[in-house]
């Protein structure tokens, strides 16, 4: 096996043909493994002091491993290229499995550029790229690892190809909040859903979304311009769905979804306050999910990140999003920190009996 391990700085990206290639196919699995999504973090939701990097392997039988991170010297530590607005982070691996590229990509940081810590997340439970991770960390003599729990995962799989199919599915209470209030909904005067798909639309309506998100009870953005620089590039080729509900001509709801790779994303939600007895939040959401089910044709619908007790009523299945903290321990920072660890591993352990 070809042990050289390739370092390429995020910008440079385009000058490695194979590896933009690759990044570009896990965008089109998921919208937030792919190349444009850890340019958009890169330049709209950091400091602009981070330095990101791909490390990547492959060998002559075609296995590989790609792992994008941040990579802070003044810690010596690495971390995945994610952020705030990061639902699902992965190690890019080969279908015939990167496990040992993966291993390979772990002793280069470890003994070559020996990095202390190694922090990813947020990793997908049971994913085949989380498996291979964590069994290179099992093979890599340097490490001290741990898992531990991110965030939780909501998703719709299969998703039906009808909403009538699926509306008789969800909870009695859900169902009847559903019927029961577009009917009052829509008699009131110039109430009005309206789904936008065309890049110039949405451009346009954003405008909405923005007024609709600082009038909710949501907290301020920490990053202002991510959002709208994020559906701007995404609409371009047609994976945005804009939903808004109006009230008299008021934008008084609106939701952010992300169509790709036959999975409907639901990114971001708003209602303004004040409205909160219409339930017009969850109309707008069945509405959406109607379009992606009967439109679309989507397989999948995902919740992205977060155990809000109101997903549980539309999904099927709930997965965890896990952390992996790695220490080097061939470093004297990484033995340290190492040994912290293994005490409150200990500690935690003892305290369990």
């Amino acid at each position: 096996m070809d042990h050289s391990v390739n370092k390429t700085a995020l910008g440079a990206i385009e000058d490695d043909s194979w590896l933009g290639e690759k990044l570009g196919e896990f965008g089109e699995i998921h919208f937030q493994l792919g190349l444009d999504w850890y340019k958009l973090q890169a330049d709209f939701a950091m400091a602009g002091r981070e330095q990101c990097f791909v490390y990547s392997h492959r060998d002559k039988a075609g296995e590989y491993a790609i792992l994008p991170v941040i990579v802070d010297h003044q810690s010596s530590t690495i971390r995945s290229l994610a952020t705030y607005y990061t639902s699902c982070y992965l190690p890019l691996i080969s279908e015939a499995g990167g496990g040992d590229s993966l291993v390979l990509i772990l002793q280069y940081l470890f003994r070559v550029e020996r990095f202390s810590t190694l922090q990813l997340q947020p990793l997908p439970e049971g994913a085949s790229s989380t498996c291979a991770l964590q069994t290179a960390l099992k093979a890599a003599p340097e490490a001290v690892w741990s898992a531990y729990h991110h965030s939780v995962n909501w998703r719709l799989s299969p998703a039906p190809a009808s909403w009538l199919e699926y509306q008789k599915s969800l909870p009695g209470q859900l169902r009847n909040t559903i019927k029961r209030n577009t009917k009052k909904f829509i008699a009131r005067t110039g109430a009005l859903f309206d789904i936008y798909l065309d890049d110039k639309a949405i451009a346009e309506k954003m405008a909405d979304f923005q007024d609709v998100y600082h009038h909710s009870w949501k907290q301020p953005e920490p990053w202002p311009e991510f959002i709208p620089n994020m559906v701007a590039h995404y609409a371009l080729t047609g994976r945005i769905r804009l939903g808004v509900a109006y009230l008299a001509g008021e934008a008084i709801a609106a939701q952010i979804w992300v169509v790709n790779g036959g999975t409907a994303h639901i990114y971001k939600l708003a209602q303004k306050e004040g409205y909160g007895r219409l339930s017009v939040g969850t109309l707008l959401t069945a509405k959406l999910f109607k379009h992606v089910m009967e439109v679309d044709g989507v397989q999948a619908i995902d919740f992205m990140s977060g155990d809000d007790a109101y997903k549980s009523a539309w999904m099927n299945q709930q997965r965890a999003l896990l952390g992996l903290i790695v220490h080097n321990k061939g470093t004297v920072r990484g033995w340290l920190r190492s040994v912290k660890l293994r005490t409150r591993k200990w500690i935690k352990a003892r305290l369990n009996r």
